[in-house]
């Protein structure tokens, strides 16, 4: 069926989230090909993982509410963060491809100003996340692990067969109708 993917798809989007998330908030220090850490692609990251976890949710993975209220939490900070550097971006641009500079220098005090705000807003948000993934990420991983454990042979079978009832003609009769004993299968 199709739980074995996206268990092991919760698990692929959680391990690159972490990772990231890791960077981001100071938990481990990126390696130096890494550097500049990309906030956005964290943020990236968490929209895919975040409807992973809803699609998990629907097919009936118990995924414990409080993880998912935590990590939407973050994912919400890490959009406030990207909207004011948009923001501030946007009126930065509009600023310097008006000549605000040149033309009118009261304006373009006050655009900078209005950006420096909204720069001041991104980095409160992004500190908010670091905070929220320093508190609450390991204990969403364990959570994740608890609940939704990614066996083995189904991490191994969705990447190297690419045809998994191939690979029951080939065993044993045994074998092919599971008949070896659970620890075996894990």
């Amino acid at each position: 069926g199709i739980e074995p993917l996206i268990v092991s798809a919760l698990h692929e989007r959680m391990a690159a989230f972490a990772e990231q998330a890791d960077w981001v908030s100071g938990v481990v220090a990126p390696p130096a090909s890494k550097l500049p850490i990309d906030v956005h692609q964290v943020r990236i990251e968490g929209k895919a993982l975040r409807y992973t976890f809803e699609i998990a949710a629907a097919h009936g993975l118990k995924i414990p509410k409080p993880v998912f209220k935590r990590f939407k939490a973050m994912q919400e900070s890490l959009g406030n963060w990207h909207d004011y550097v948009v923001l501030c971006e946007t009126a930065s641009e509009e600023s310097a491809e008006r000549m605000l500079a040149h033309h009118e220098p009261k304006l373009a005090e006050q655009s900078l100003d209005l950006s420096k705000r909204f720069l001041r807003k991104a980095s409160l948000e992004l500190n908010k996340f670091r905070g929220q993934w320093k508190r609450s990420g390991s204990g969403i991983r364990a959570a994740l692990d608890e609940r939704v454990p990614l066996a083995r042979d189904v991490a191994t079978e969705s990447k190297t067969d690419p045809d998994p009832s191939l690979t029951a003609q080939t065993q044993s009769p045994a074998v092919a109708d599971g008949a070896l004993p659970p620890t075996s299968q894990v």
